[in-house]
């Protein structure tokens, strides 16, 4: 009889331990859920990365960096064809004007090289063909007209920020009489976003 107890029992207790193994398994379910928990977390570092508005890191970019010579060509350009839209350079007699260059000043503490300014607009003034371009010195033909001008600069404000903003000036004059027969400027605008150019620096 306890040969046979025993046989009877050991069914009931393996069957005991094979259910208690089963009722561990859904435990060991939980450990990915803690996995899941701790991604949640995971954007929150990314977005401490951008708390700098990307604005004030490209203009920081920006005052490292000098004008690069396109920058000023298409300034020179702007004021020269502003300058030729306002009838400045129409003589009354149906010739050409005799138009000579100028010094450009620079009233800033940002180093400009003047002289390539001073042959970008002449340039600019040569391609409208609405004038003869001659040196300053010259004496057959003698210029009637000089073109000169200064480049200046202003403090803005951006979001409450200051911002440095250059003119390029230029003012037509009467070399016989010493009238001022045109003012005008534009903003030198940096556009060459990366360029480091040696020349304006």
């Amino acid at each position: 009889m306890k040969k046979m107890l025993m046989l009877v029992l050991l069914p009931a207790m393996t069957g005991c331990i094979r259910s208690e193994v089963k009722v561990t398994a859904p435990v060991r379910q939980d450990v990915p859920v803690k996995e899941e928990t701790k991604k949640t977390h995971s954007p929150s570092a990314s977005s401490s990365s951008v708390s700098v508005p990307e604005n004030v890191q490209s203009s920081a970019g920006e005052e490292k960096k000098g004008y690069a010579s396109s920058d000023l060509r298409r300034s020179a350009n702007t004021v020269v064809n502003n300058m030729i839209r306002s009838g400045a350079l129409d003589n009354p007699s149906g010739d050409k004007y005799v138009v000579t260059t100028g010094r450009i000043v620079n009233k800033t503490k940002e180093t400009f090289k003047t002289d390539e300014i001073v042959a970008d607009i002449k340039s600019a003034l040569a391609v409208t063909r609405k004038v003869r371009v001659v040196g300053l010195a010259s004496k057959n033909p003698a210029p009637k007209l000089i073109v000169s001008g200064s480049i200046t600069h202003r403090i803005g404000h951006v979001r409450g920020k200051e911002r440095h903003e250059y003119y390029l000036r230029l003012n037509v004059t009467d070399l016989g009489s010493g009238t001022s027969l045109w003012e005008g400027e534009t903003p030198i605008v940096r556009r060459t976003a990366g360029v480091k150019d040696n020349k304006t620096r």
